[in-house]
């Protein structure tokens, strides 16, 4: 019974893992709709609590905290649904986003169906998101080299047309960058943990999946990779073994710079131009501060979307119903040249208060802690990537269900979870 569980468990994430990747394109392509997208997901995410509460019956497993704090992410979800300004939304999320509650729950039951994941049913699951990774990194080359067929698809007028980022199959750079660098984390950590045949893999991967990054040309995901880049340097490195990880890093470096070297010698120097692009734009901050246009308007609509907070703080104006949240229109800021409307936070934290209230928010904080402080094993460190580029950037369901999946993995050692009722 045990071997069938967990190989159902295997099959439905990687049927996850498939619509996400694969999905996402039919919906950019206009294939099928994101609602199309959505309802699949979230019919996968309702089979998903099924096979969990089977298995946990099947192996007479007691309720857990994980569960706990997962209900009551639910009920408060409910009650954020009860008292949103746009019910409708709330529910099924906001056009073109999809984040309602039904999503959530989807998000919610794929962490759960992770926490009973065994760690070689893990690796070949994660083998399969660095295969998709490779893919979405070729569809990025393809992308910025002005390729208009893409697997005998005509993409013009779909996904990701400005030739200056990469997007992938998401149809948005900020959502390719974020998936990839989740891959290049993972790589980066067996990388440096690897020896042999192994170690060569790892190498062209991190390598690869580095350059993918940096053509997505999303600044957070890069300051996110450099932060846990340098933990990895300085967590690895001691008097018994500089040399050998030093060797290593060097090796890392040497083989960047003559990936980029290669690539931008056929490529008009792309990835040199979005490199020195983005070190323009920290300088910048660096020289001037940070401002309301700092990060694309990221601090702007912060610090507008927090005014509302003393009327919002107990239920959210509703989950997905964020457009709203401006006495029921959006946060919109103008400049002389163009203006923009938000109907994100840009940072999923603040989201999560905004929308869903202070408990959600706090509930949700507790759980990250719980994960971080009890998770074991190599997808920590991209477990705290996600959580670094989330002050910059929105959660998608092309890209969050991949998150849950990875917190589930941390904690998928039942001796972890300790609380029983």
């Amino acid at each position: 019974m045990k071997k069938i569980c967990g190989f159902i468990n295997f099959i439905l994430l990687t049927i996850m893992l498939v619509l996400i990747n694969i999905g996402s394109m039919s919906a950019d392509l206009n294939i099928i709709t994101y609602d199309n997208y959505a309802f699949m997901l979230r019919i996968i995410g309702f089979i998903n609590i099924g096979v969990y509460i089977f298995n946990k019956i099947s192996f007479r497993e007691r309720i857990k905290f994980k569960d706990i704090i997962i209900v009551l992410l639910i009920i408060i979800g409910y009650i954020s649904y009860l008292n949103a300004e746009i019910k409708e939304y709330a529910l099924y999320g906001f056009i073109s986003r999809n984040e309602g509650l039904y999503s959530l729950i989807s998000y919610y039951s794929i962490f759960l169906l992770g926490t009973m994941v065994n760690d070689k049913d893990k690796k070949y699951i994660f083998f399969i998101v660095l295969l998709f990774g490779v893919m979405q990194v070729f569809i990025g080359f393809l992308e910025i080299n002005k390729v208009y067929y893409i697997f005998g698809i005509n993409r013009t007028g779909s996904f990701c047309n400005n030739f200056n980022s990469a997007c992938g199959t998401f149809g948005n750079p900020n959502f390719y960058s974020t998936y990839i660098l989740l891959c290049l984390v993972y790589s980066l950590t067996r990388l440096v943990n690897s020896h042999g045949k192994y170690f060569i893999l790892y190498l062209i991967l991190t390598s690869l999946f580095l350059l993918g990054l940096f053509i997505g040309n999303t600044l957070s995901c890069i300051l996110s990779f450099i932060i846990i880049f340098i933990y990895i340097f300085v967590k690895k490195i001691n008097k018994n073994n500089i040399i050998n990880v030093l060797k290593i890093f060097l090796i890392i470096f040497i083989s960047l710079f003559l990936s980029i070297k290669f690539f931008d010698h056929y490529n008009r120097n792309r990835v040199s131009k979005v490199i020195n692009k983005n070190i323009r734009e920290v300088n910048e901050i660096l020289k001037n501060g940070i401002d309301d246009s700092t990060g694309n308007n990221r601090i702007y609509v912060w610090k507008e979307s927090l005014k509302f907070l003393p009327k919002y703080y107990l239920t959210g104006i509703g989950i997905d119903n964020f457009y709203y949240i401006n006495e029921s229109a959006a946060i919109c800021k103008f400049d002389e040249k163009e203006y923009e409307c938000f109907d994100k936070a840009h940072n999923e934290y603040i989201q999560i208060l905004m929308t869903e209230g202070i408990f959600a928010f706090i509930i949700y904080l507790g759980l990250i802690y719980y994960v971080f402080k009890n998770g074991q094993g190599e997808f920590k460190l991209v477990f705290l990537s996600y959580l670094i580029q989330a002050f910059f950037n929105i959660s998608v369901i092309t890209v969050a269900p991949v998150f849950y999946m990875i917190m589930g993995f941390l904690i998928s050692n039942k001796n972890i979870n300790k609380i029983d009722c």
